[in-house]
């Protein structure tokens, strides 16, 4: 792989200063040479992987306890240091909100008491509405 990099930026190099008749040969040497650092790659990640699965495997299946543990961590000792007290103050103080009871000033912005200029109609669609809509969803 470092060796086609190389060969690469070479070519790199030399097509800035090659005439326009060379450029195409070039250009393809290039592209052919990319493709083969492209599959190197690709083999070698697959490669890589392959290993690091191995390894794994290979360390499950000599000691598949100690594989688990250091998988999920250390035991945890299931003792608090806080007391029950404490936390149920703290939740408390967390999830209750004190002024839920007060009663909320009026927004001036939102005039409820304004009746609306036309009701609105909540009675069926008629068939002209039906009709529009299916040819809007038509188009």
């Amino acid at each position: 792989m470092h060796r086609l990099r190389g060969e690469i930026k070479n070519l790199n190099k030399l097509f800035k200063g090659a005439p326009a008749d060379e450029r195409e040969g070039i250009k393809d040497l290039t592209s052919q040479l990319q493709e083969r650092l492209c599959r190197l790659r690709r083999a070698a990640s697959a490669l890589k992987k392959w290993r690091k699965r191995e390894r794994k495997r290979s360390q499950f299946t000599k000691d598949p306890f100690l594989f688990t543990r250091t998988l999920l961590g250390e035991a945890n000792s299931a003792r608090l240091t806080s007391s029950r007290e404490d936390v149920e103050a703290f939740l408390k103080e967390t999830h209750n909100d004190t002024s839920r009871n007060q009663a909320l000033d009026t927004n001036p912005s939102i005039n409820s008491t304004k009746t609306r200029e036309k009701e609105l109609n909540i009675s069926e669609p008629s068939w002209k509405e039906v009709q529009e809509v299916v040819k809007k969803a038509g188009t």
